[in-house]
């Protein structure tokens, strides 16, 4: 849903509503390149949204497990990451491919990842799992070194208006 808190009146508070998930969401993120496109996580997939449509521009495909949070690379505006109930982690690169993850790593047997978060520089991610435990993995230096032009064809990438 995208509201404007600066409305004159109650029904212009609410402009937009995106619907797309079959369960509940757990993860909405602002692309950090470009805030027109965001990543919602959900049901079993996540989705990439432009602000001036209202479906998704990008679907994962359906997981055998819900995901459970999703957040985008701070240094390569086409690659995000996902994790899920079943204790993978997965990071999606999309200029390389759209419909599999370029990378995924089975970070625990049978527990729930729940949290995460990616450093600055891109290379080193934390992962927390439902019993507690933390992991820190480190990236292979294409998951977060920018390609040459990327940021440039970042926004062509996905369809104009």
């Amino acid at each position: 849903m995208m509201c404007n808190r600066k409305a004159k009146n109650p029904a212009d508070r609410v402009g937009t509503s995106y619907h797309g998930h079959h369960g509940p969401v757990y993860s909405l993120e602002r692309n950090p390149f470009n805030p027109k496109y965001f990543m919602s996580i959900g049901d079993w997939s996540a989705r990439v949204w432009m602000e001036d449509l209202k479906t998704p521009i990008m679907t994962t495909r359906y997981h055998n497990s819900y995901l459970t949070g999703g957040t985008w690379s701070p240094t390569r505006p086409g690659v995000f990451f996902t994790i899920k109930g079943n204790g993978e982690f997965d990071a999606w690169d999309y200029y390389y491919k759209q419909n599999d993850p370029a990378l995924s790593v089975k970070v625990t047997e049978g527990v729930s990842l729940t949290s995460f978060n990616v450093q600055d520089t891109g290379r080193l991610v934390t992962i927390g799992a439902a019993d507690g435990s933390a992991t820190l993995m480190e990236l292979c230096e294409g998951l977060y070194t920018p390609q040459p032009n990327e940021k440039q064809r970042y926004v062509p990438a996905f369809p104009k208006l």
